[in-house]
């Protein structure tokens, strides 16, 4: 029995096919079916799928939570030593994947006020130096050198350990930073730093100047955990050298005298004449040149005599 052809609609353009038409009935029927749920299927996806938000931005509430700030120098740098000095501050950066002990070293001093209160060292040429020297206190123990090959000294900033009288040996109370290019350092002053700010307030330091103290801004505990029994071993011997965490630098300025003011005002008054009190005689008498008493301690060596 002959069947007529399916009706051909615009929903699926597939039913337009001429093979589909010259199909068997049974077929053509089956492909049908097949073909208005795929079409269905298709159309109830499309209208699940919501369309994109395209109106504007409503302004924020006062008082709403503001964008996220700009990630500080902390943030973008593991470790940062903050140095508060007399005249003024100066960070750098540590670097701790690289040189690993020196820093921990350096930030067990810090963190425990090794440095506070201490003096500005030797300020040469090309650099300037921080940290008790040895002259002033032996700390009894040395560091193994660590060396970076990232970084040189090509450049002004960058923050060294003292080398030691004993090879491969870094003195580990002593730093300095370079205040120019010095090629000849490398792989001989190991570098575990480099300045990221104040660079003009090292250029100025003088050895009058004082560190008040040494601030490390990030996490030390990793370190700090992997080298606790060097740590334990540097406490031992600084306590046993006299110095303890907590009590700030083991070496402070000297006290210096400020000499009497002695420059005359140009507006200052002028001296009065002496009073009629004073009899005339002592007035205008020469001074006294009579032996000193035997209480007074002579005057040191080398020091002129009444007659000189």
């Amino acid at each position: 029995m002959f069947e007529p052809p399916l009706p051909v609609t615009a929903d699926c353009p597939r039913l337009r096919d001429s093979r589909f038409i010259a199909c068997p009935p049974m077929v053509r029927r089956l492909l049908a079916s097949i073909g208005v749920l795929v079409c269905a299927a298709a159309a109830t996806a499309l209208s699940q799928t919501a369309p994109p938000d395209r109106s504007p931005a409503s302004p924020s509430a006062p008082g709403s939570a503001s964008p996220a700030a700009a990630p500080t120098p902390a943030a973008e740098k593991e470790l940062i030593a903050n140095v508060v000095t007399s005249r003024g501050n100066f960070r750098f950066e540590l670097h701790a994947a690289d040189v690993p002990v020196t820093v921990t070293n350096f930030c067990y001093l810090a963190k425990n006020g090794f440095f506070d209160g201490s003096p500005a060292g030797k300020q040469a040429r090309v650099y300037r130096s921080f940290g008790p020297s040895t002259d002033d206190f032996e700390p009894g123990y040395r560091l193994n050198r660590e060396f970076t090959a990232k970084v040189h000294y090509d450049r002004a900033g960058r923050v060294g350990i003292w080398r030691a009288e004993t090879k491969n040996k870094a003195i580990p109370t002593g730093w300095v930073i370079t205040v120019k290019p010095q090629d000849t350092w490398n792989l001989d002053v190991p570098i575990f730093g480099t300045v990221l700010e104040g660079q003009a307030i090292i250029n100025g330091m003088s050895e009058s100047d004082v560190i008040t103290r040494v601030e490390i801004i990030g996490d030390t505990s990793a370190l700090f955990e992997k080298y606790a029994s060097r740590i334990e071993e540097w406490r031992a011997a600084l306590e046993a050298a006299g110095w303890t965490p907590g009590t700030g630098s083991p070496v402070r300025p000297s006290a210096v005298a400020e000499p009497p003011n002695t420059t005359i005002r140009k507006d200052a008054p002028p001296t009065p004449p002496p009073t009629g009190d004073t009899p005339p005689a002592l007035r205008d008498a020469p001074p006294s040149r009579e032996p000193a008493p035997k209480d007074v301690p002579p005057a040191p060596p080398g020091a002129p005599s009444n007659g000189a």
